[in-house]
């Protein structure tokens, strides 16, 4: 079935509910009132459910958990405000629910078990959706395809050219608790390739400017990212694994899992979803849209 008209039947069964219903340091950051500017040249489908109908962590408020930064997905701007694909999206469906959007920057490692505990509504991270991650969390439908991939430093490895010209007694960098760690630690680590964990995406570029590991294994928009902003740090080569993001919701608030996805629904109807996606992404084929 093509995915939009999967979405419009998510979204009817959502209303169908609401009629019957009866990095290390924690840092928070308000959204700004006014939308974002992909908001401000869209108009808005009506809203489909209040904040009196659903039950949040504070009334009237969304409390989102994200590891920050993760650019082109959540960054901070000069004032501190987080920006980015991910926050646009949801800060635009939190106004459409009638609630404040309150971002919430912790660690990725946690992120899971944190979102469990009750400590956020909803995650917003560029956050993968796994059979081991819906055991302890709920997702969205699909919002963004991904896949993983290998940068190394030009000026220090310029012939490496992908995974297969990795040898034994390398060191990789990823990011701990991420679907790229799990990938390293079963294709690499049996090959002899050491895998070093890092807490922030930052520190495993950092780690790889400073000749500390021969590559990193990020997922690959941020990699491009890091290719764009970073001299000497290359995309070797984009490591093909057919990811979906996914927005992890408490499974205990089916409630705001179906108004999520209702609302994700309009934004895919409406252009907000591809116009918020032009602005931060330049992949096509990573728009849950692409192909249709």
């Amino acid at each position: 079935m093509r995915l939009h008209k999967w979405l419009l039947l998510v979204f009817a069964m959502a209303l169908i509910v609401a009629a019957c219903g009866d990095d290390g340091g924690t840092t928070t950051t308000a959204a700004a009132t006014t939308t974002s500017a992909a908001a401000t040249t869209t108009t808005a489908a009506a809203t489909t459910t209040t904040a009196a109908a659903i039950q949040t962590i504070e009334a009237g408020v969304l409390t989102i958990g994200s590891d920050i930064p993760y650019p082109p997905f959540e960054d901070f701007d000069a004032a501190g405000e987080a920006i980015g694909f991910d926050v646009d999206l949801m800060n635009e469906i939190a106004r459409r629910l009638g609630l404040r959007p309150v971002w919430r920057d912790t660690d990725f490692d946690t992120i899971f078990t944190q979102l469990a505990q009750g400590n956020f509504d909803v995650v917003a991270s560029a956050t993968t959706i796994t059979e081991e991650r819906e055991e302890m969390v709920n997702f969205s439908v699909p919002y963004f395809n991904a896949n993983q991939a290998l940068t190394i430093n030009s000026n220090e490895t310029p012939d490496i050219q992908g995974v297969a010209d990795l040898q034994s007694g390398d060191a990789v960098a990823v990011q701990t608790g991420t679907t790229g760690a799990m990938w390293a630690k079963e294709n690499l680590e049996p090959l002899g390739i050491i895998i070093r964990e890092f807490v922030q995406p930052p520190d495993c570029f950092a780690a790889l400017e400073g000749a500390q590991v021969i590559g990193a294994i990020i997922d690959i928009d941020p990699s491009l990212e890091a290719e764009a902003s970073r001299p000497g740090i290359v995309v070797a080569e984009e490591i093909v694994t057919g990811e979906s993001y996914g927005f992890p919701v408490n499974p205990a608030n089916e409630p705001l899992l179906a108004a999520i996805n209702a609302i994700f629904a309009e934004l895919l109807a409406d252009g907000f979803y591809q116009q918020t996606y032009d602005k931060w992404i330049e992949r096509p084929g990573a728009s849950v849209l692409f192909g249709e």
